[in-house]
């Protein structure tokens, strides 16, 4: 084995990967989030607000990591940095984080009582802690004084702003949160946190764990292809890799999707064996039940999507 210094590609290829992984995981805890009708920790909206509904990775936006359509109407945009410090050294993770805030900013669109640009990182540093205090302590109209410490932080990020219009700074300022989040395996609040929340709930009790790894993992294959999933699809992900979904009809949309999915497995397996009529109700008119018997034997139901042609006559 070469006693010499690591290649500056090996290197960025390792941190590139660690990059890829964590952002995985934080978008398999978003995903358990979605299922569940859970709200986001930490984004400073009311809970309802803050109920995410989507996951898309790699997005066109200017923050470009993860992004999430929320419940009220609003969207949170993710810039997923393992490990950030307060450097304002260009091409600093922080730097280059807040970079895109600014480009996000400038586009246009932002609603501050709805939208979030999302800095979510698993290991901040003192004074990035100490940042995030002072912009909760900024938006809290109840709040006291800030600390020297949050005061030196928000001046280090004002410096990378200084290319903005007043009202601009403002507004970035107001939806830039700072987020901690731990969902790697050694992260284990958050890692368990996303099990529970589908534990018993979305999939069969003790499978929790497990269909939070199905999450994480589909999640690398779709920042590959720059693509996302709502409530279906990361039901069908679940579903896919052989978990059990199970289901209450007053619970979140993801449950009552099972529930409805197992529902109408169950009518038509009764309806094949004891059936006599097909009731129209669904179809939304006024319309009699059908009676079996007086059905053609030929009549297909074909599940919309699908492909299949009818036999030859």
């Amino acid at each position: 084995m070469s006693g010499g210094r690591a290649k500056k590609s090996a290197v960025g290829g390792a941190a590139a990967a660690g990059g890829e992984a964590y952002r995985a995981a934080v978008a398999g805890f978003l995903g358990a989030h979605v299922l569940r009708g859970w709200a986001v920790g930490g984004l400073e909206l009311p809970r309802e607000n803050a109920v995410p509904l989507e996951i898309r990775l790699e997005t066109d936006e200017e923050l470009d990591d993860i992004g999430c359509l929320l419940r009220g109407g609003g969207r949170l945009y993710i810039q997923a940095k393992h490990t950030v410090n307060l450097s304002t050294r260009p091409g600093s993770p922080f730097a280059d984080a807040v970079g895109q805030c600014r480009a996000a900013v400038t586009k246009g669109g932002l609603d501050p009582h709805v939208d979030r640009l999302a800095i979510v990182t698993a290991a901040p540093s003192g004074p990035v802690k100490h940042l995030s205090a002072a912009l909760r302590r900024r938006r809290n109209l109840l709040s006291g004084k800030s600390t020297t410490a949050e005061v030196d932080g928000l001046k280090k990020l004002e410096s990378l702003l200084s290319d903005l219009e007043d009202d601009q700074r403002a507004l970035l300022l107001d939806c830039l949160v700072i987020v901690r989040c731990e969902p790697e395996e050694n992260g284990l609040r958050d890692a368990q946190l996303a099990g529970l929340l589908l534990d018993g709930a979305i999939v069969a009790y003790g499978s929790g764990s497990q269909a939070f790894e199905a999450l994480r993992s589909k999640a690398l294959d779709l920042a590959r292809l720059r693509e996302g999933l709502d409530v279906t699809g990361l039901l069908a992900t679940l579903s896919d890799a052989g978990l059990q979904l199970s289901g209450d009809a007053d619970g979140s949309a993801a449950v009552r999707l099972v529930a409805r999915q197992a529902a109408a497995t169950a009518y038509r397996q009764r309806l094949q064996k004891v059936g006599e009529t097909i009731r129209l109700l669904g179809v939304g008119a006024d319309l009699p039940s059908l009676v079996l018997s007086d059905l053609d034997a030929e009549v297909l139901a074909i599940e919309p999507g699908l492909e299949e042609e009818r036999p030859s006559e």
